[in-house]
């Protein structure tokens, strides 16, 4: 995606990809939060206040949770995220018996998408990722609180002018049902999950809410017509071998049905970067 701004706003940003330690190598949730505080209060201290998070899945609830832990720190040296960036973010750790019945995301997608939704109901797993600490807590798992919206509107980057927020969800995904209750709390999304299948077409009206931003946050939330989990990063690799191939591509020259998420990403990025 870097490659596919425009010009000008690419010469003007950097990136930097946070390694934090997994779950799954013994490092529990909530580690994580506080090793991505660490580098972005290093960011700030070194004079850093224009910057956009990005987040995939769990890197999603991160940086979701970090919106929290700033507005609990109220630490007046942390500048708050001009942009977030979420692709398929993992909202809520723990699922409700109820979800994974039919007519939910947890049942209904779990023969499209690669996630099984076994792993958000397997006490086993839970205590790998959670340990003993209780996952209805803003800043482990927000979906398993119960959802208000006064949890959310004092946060700028969500709310205020002169910041905004992007969030991509797949429609065959298992967190579907999740992303767009907290999309609906947090942003003001007025999308749900439809009842029919959308065959693989893309209705603005039903799959994307974007606001205008004059006065408060531009917030664009879009569902991909069958996406699945992801599915915005399944073809980054083609696209690096045409860039590779032919030295130089650009936006308009890609397909929006197949790289639909990819093209989306980059638009935001192209309309809401700040470039000094």
């Amino acid at each position: 995606m870097y490659h596919l701004l425009n010009e000008e706003k690419r010469k003007k940003t950097s990136i930097l990809v946070l390694d934090y330690r997994l779950a799954c190598h013994g490092y529990l949730v909530g580690t994580q939060l506080y090793e991505l505080a660490a580098t972005y209060d290093k960011l700030a201290s070194e004079g850093n206040t224009n910057i956009v998070l990005m987040g995939d899945s769990a890197g999603g609830n991160l940086a979701i949770a970090f919106a929290q832990y700033l507005k609990q720190e109220k630490n007046p040296n942390l500048p708050w995220p001009k942009s977030t960036v979420l692709i398929s973010p993992w909202v809520k750790l723990v699922g409700d018996k109820e979800q994974f019945t039919e007519g939910h995301s947890y049942h209904d997608n779990e023969k499209y998408d690669m996630l099984s939704s076994h792993f958000a109901k397997d006490p086993k797993r839970q205590a790998q990722l959670l340990g003993d600490r209780n996952p209805v807590d803003l800043l482990i798992s927000p979906g398993n609180m119960p959802y208000k919206t006064s949890d959310w509107k004092d946060i700028p980057t969500f709310n205020n002018k002169g910041y905004s927020t992007f969030v991509i969800i797949g429609e065959h995904e298992v967190f579907r049902d999740d992303i767009l209750e907290w999309s609906k709390y947090a942003l003001g999304s007025p999308l749900v999950p439809q009842s029919q299948d959308s065959r693989g077409v893309f209705n603005p009206k039903v799959h994307e809410c974007k606001s205008k931003g004059i006065d408060d946050a531009y917030i664009d939330v879009v569902i991909e017509p069958w996406g699945i989990h992801d599915s915005v990063l399944f073809f980054e690799n083609n696209i690096i071998g045409k860039i590779e191939k032919q030295g130089q591509l650009k936006l308009d020259e890609l397909n929006d049905e197949i790289y639909f998420g990819i093209v989306r990403i980059t638009k935001f990025l192209n309309k809401t970067l700040q470039v000094e």
